[in-house]
């Protein structure tokens, strides 16, 4: 099986520099909104807004999930071919991220917000109470993938951990500070966003430290996926 793609380097770099572009324009744009137009969003402010939906930083994550779940895909064909132990995990694994990109996009997990939250009275950390459902989902995916993950060899076993700290150190656990903020004293603020946006860029850098972690494991293949670099 043939796959060109660019160069490891190559990609990553690209998604670092226009991640740190949108996320500076996200962080400029939210200081201007707060300090100095009353809290008011600007049509620029929006499309570049981490926290906001359907603009360039949601296309850009949505890009990476899916960039994931094809890589993650390619690696399980890989595996199944070989009929190699755990080669399920890559495809399911390939399945989420795509799911993911899915969510990205439509935000269907805030659609949950409400209901739970009228359910079980949340507030304060539980304020987005769409943590609960999706901390359990996680639970059982980590002891899902505790034996994939201790037969990894060290190098990828330490990059998905530090690249799954990152991720979901955002993902759960900066937003439930950001939960906690709005839930006492609202979002429409200044530290209220720059949380949201941190939150958001450390999704980002989780993604682009887990393309390169996927990228750098289907070069350890060699024969198993040709790989050829333009």
């Amino acid at each position: 099986m043939f796959i060109k793609i660019p160069r490891k380097k190559e990609i990553i770099t690209a998604l670092c520099a226009v991640s740190i572009v949108l996320i500076a324009l996200s962080v400029f744009g939210q200081i201007y909104k707060f300090t100095l137009n009353d809290g008011q969003d600007r049509y620029l402010t929006t499309i570049f807004n981490l926290d906001a939906e359907v603009n360039f930083p949601t296309f850009l994550s949505m890009g990476m999930l899916l960039f994931c779940s094809v890589l993650l895909v390619l690696i399980g064909r890989s595996r199944y071919a070989l009929e190699v132990k755990y080669r399920w995990h890559w495809i399911i694994l390939g399945l989420i991220f795509f799911g993911m990109a899915v969510d990205e996009m439509l935000q269907l997990h805030e659609m949950t917000i409400p209901p739970i939250r009228n359910y079980f009275h949340t507030t304060g950390v539980f304020h987005f109470a769409w943590v609960i459902p999706a901390g359990f989902f996680l639970v059982v995916l980590f002891l899902f993938y505790l034996k994939f993950l201790g037969e990894l060899p060290g190098r990828f076993k330490n990059l998905f951990f530090l690249l799954a700290s990152v991720y979901i150190g955002g993902a759960f656990g900066i937003e439930m500070i950001g939960g906690l903020i709005a839930s006492g004293q609202g979002e429409n603020s200044l530290f209220y966003a720059l949380v949201t946006n941190t939150e958001e860029s450390m999704e980002i850098f989780g993604l682009i430290l887990f393309i390169y972690t996927l990228l750098a494991f289907i070069e350890s293949l060699e024969g198993d996926i040709a790989l050829r670099s333009e």
